[in-house]
Order: structure tokens, then C-alpha cells, then sequence
């Protein structure tokens, strides 16, 4: 059964996508709940536009507000050696990814701008745990400078697209929003200004919703524009297609190495790894595990494709994916 949405609603949603403050949102939402056709079509919708309704008016007027203000009290923890950001325009599905990567629970919902906070969840490259952030969508009509705010401590952007669509309108906003926050320029990254390079984030392009009909022609006809000017993986957060290839990119450009430490005469911990930046070194290692550590280290020995078993090593040997590492003080 289609919802047969009336003018009204659709009017109050516009003014829900356009609206600034939190009273201005709460008003747009009671007003789509009024006017949204009350039969089992829509009992879903129903549901979320009454949760959404409850939750603000809980809140009061303590949300994060587009212009600043308080927005720049809103913060992001890291929790994990990488933290990737999912930013994009409405409704491309950036928080059924998070729900696909993860065991975050962000709201879902048939509504543009339903995200209205970040909420992160921690995706895995294998045994690797990587920070994934769901920001608030962004457009050309509700820019957010709170989110670019945010985006500035991701080291990676992903980039969300809806494949079902042609997303290249929307696409170009976002773009043009982190050009003009020099987090991402667009026009020859190389050439680019050693202080935009500086503050430029690393971004790929996610293309979502690869089970839609017409998504796979869509695709080829998006690479062919994209192509050589943004990594492109295409997902289907609904059914979990190359999803696990997110958190596999965001490991390889972060240029990530896991490493497993363990106890002389006892086995690695294989379970726990050590996660750091290629280039990393023994001694770094040892900081990381205690402080102290890399003052009394004496040797390591180092079991991995790059050594022989067991071979001692000093604290500037520098580690590879997979090492593992017994340190002898």
C-alpha cells in the first residue's frame, strides 16, 4: 500500500529539511505526524515520526543547533587506532551502513536528516577494530558547520552515495562543502596548497544501495565520471554485500599493522592485537604496552614473513602486519 503523502505533508517535511533550531524541527514533525494519511501504508512511518517527536520534545532545546553555538561542545571520542566518517546527502543510507559494520543501533528511517547527532560503532578489518561515525547528512540548503567540524578529526571520509539514484547533484554539494572547509580538494589533490594538502582528509566514495534495481548501470555510468579521482566501492548495507570492504580500505590507506605481543615461554595472545602505523618500531611498541617499558627494553625477538622465527632485534627494528613480538627487558 503506497502512503499517498498529501501536499501538506510534504510541505511540512520541506520546512523539517530547512529548519534551523530545535522548536522549528519539532514543529515541522508534529505538523508531518498531523497530516501524514492514517492507514497500515504508513503505520511505520507513524512510529518513527512519534518516537522522533517524543525524543525532542525530551531534549528540549539542548540538540546541536546548525549555526555554532553550542554545536562546538558536540564531540567524538576516538575509540580505535582509525576513525572513518560517513558523510553525504539524505536518505543514502548512512546509518543502515553503520548498522551493517557494526553493532550500533543508529535510528533508520524513511525521513531525510533523520541523524541528528553523531553516533559511532566500531567495525572490524579482520581482527582490527575501526571507528566508523555517522554524521548528520549534509546538503546545499543545510550545510551543518558543526559536521565539517567534526569531519576534520575523521582519518578517513567516506563518502556515501545512493547507487538507486543520480547522486551526482547532491554529490557536488558535499563535495563543494569540504573544498570550501579545505578538508578535501576536489580539483587536483596534487597541486593543491601544501596547507590545504596539510588539513585535506582522506575520502572514497561508498556507492550504497547496490541491491536497488538499475544500481548496477548506474554504477558503471558514476565510475566512468569518478574514475582516477576518488577510490569507488559499491555496498548494499541491506544485504551486506561488500560491506566488509569499508573497514578493508580504511585499514589499507591508514597504512595500519597489527602486532601480537607475548610473554617469553608463553604463546602470543592472538586474540588482542597491537594496532600502529607502518613505520612503527619495536621500541614504540613497548611504549604503547607500558611507559616504562621502552626504558628498560633490552631486545625483542620477533617471529614474521620479514624474519627468521625468534630473531632478536633492537627497539628501532620496525615492525610489519602480523609481527609477533617478545620483548625481554
Amino acid at each position: 500500500m503506497t502512503a499517498n503523502l498529501s501536499p501538506e505533508y510534504k510541505d511540512a517535511e520541506a520546512r523539517y529539511r530547512k529548519a534551523t533550531s530545535h522548536e522549528e524541527r519539532l514543529r515541522a514533525l508534529e505538523d508531518m505526524y498531523s497530516w501524514i494519511p492514517k492507514h497500515k501504508g504508513t503505520e511505520k512511518m507513524q512510529a518513527d515520526l512519534k518516537t522522533r517527536i517524543a525524543r525532542m520534545r525530551e531534549e528540549g532545546d539542548k540538540g546541536p543547533k546548525a549555526g555554532g553555538g553550542k554545536s562546538a561542545l558536540i564531540t567524538v571520542d576516538r575509540q580505535a587506532e582509525a576513525m572513518a566518517m560517513l558523510l553525504g546527502p539524505p536518505n543514502v543510507g548512512k546509518s543502515a551502513l553503520l548498522r551493517a559494520l557494526s553493532k550500533a543501533q543508529p535510528e533508520v528511517a524513511p525521513y531525510p536528516f533523520t541523524t541528528q547527532v553523531p553516533c559511532s560503532g566500531i567495525a572490524h578489518h579482520e581482527d582490527v577494530p575501526i571507528q566508523v561515525v555517522d554524521l548528520p547528512a549534509l546538503s546545499a540548503e543545510r550545510p551543518l558547520p558543526w559536521v565539517i567540524g567534526q569531519a576534520r578529526n575523521a582519518d578517513v571520509l567516506l563518502l556515501v552515495v545512493d547507487l538507486s539514484l543520480d547522486p551526482l547533484t547532491e554529490l557536488h554539494d558535499v563535495l563543494a562543502l569540504l573544498e570550501e572547509a579545505k578538508l578535501y580538494p576536489r580539483r587536483d589533490p596534487e597541486a593543491a596548497p601544501e596547507e590545504i594538502r596539510q588539513r585535506a582528509r582522506r575520502a572514497v566514495l561508498v556507492g550504497n544501495k547496490l541491491d536497488a534495481p538499475g544500481a548496477r548501470d548506474n554504477l558503471e555510468a558514476f565510475r566512468e565520471l569518478y574514475e582516477g579521482d576518488l577510490p569507488l566501492l559499491a555496498v548494499s548495507a541491506l544485504t551486506g554485500d561488500a560491506v566488509a570492504s569499508i573497514p578493508a580500505h580504511v585499514f589499507e590507506v591508514c597504512r595500519l599493522l597489527r602486532v601480537y605481543a607475548k610473554q617469553p615461554g608463553k604463546p602470543a595472545d592472538m586474540n588482542a592485537p597491537f594496532v600502529l602505523r607502518a613505520g612503527a618500531t619495536v621500541g614504540m611498541l613497548a611504549e604503547r604496552i607500558h611507559k616504562d617499558l621502552a626504558q628498560t627494553l633490552k631486545f625483542a625477538r620477533v617471529w614474521g614473513a620479514h624474519t627468521f622465527d625468534g630473531q632478536r632485534v633492537i627497539s628501532d627494528y620496525a615492525l610489519h602486519d602480523k609481527d609477533v613480538v617478545e620483548l625481554h627487558v
